[in-house]
């Protein structure tokens, strides 16, 4: 039997961007706490929506760690 991550249904994020091109960590995090406190079952860090293509090694990493803290293990977290 498999088993599963999780059910229900997961949101793919957005990285959201400051004007220069950065990052915007805050926001980031304010996002992954809307979503889960709107009652999300998952979410998807740096998928084709997340801007991973665009993103250097530091920075993906930074994002996932970043999502990771504002999640705080209150649901799954799948990271691209």
């Amino acid at each position: 039997m498999k088993k599963r991550v999780f059910t229900g249904a997961a949101t793919a994020l957005i990285t959201p961007m400051n004007k220069d091109g950065s990052v915007n960590f805050e926001r980031l995090s304010s996002l992954v706490d809307e979503q889960v406190k709107g009652g999300i079952d998952a979410l998807v860090i740096c998928g084709t929506t997340g801007e991973k293509s665009t993103l250097n090694y530091e920075e993906h990493v930074r994002v996932i760690e970043t999502a990771a803290k504002a999640n705080a293990g209150r649901v799954p977290l799948i990271a691209g």
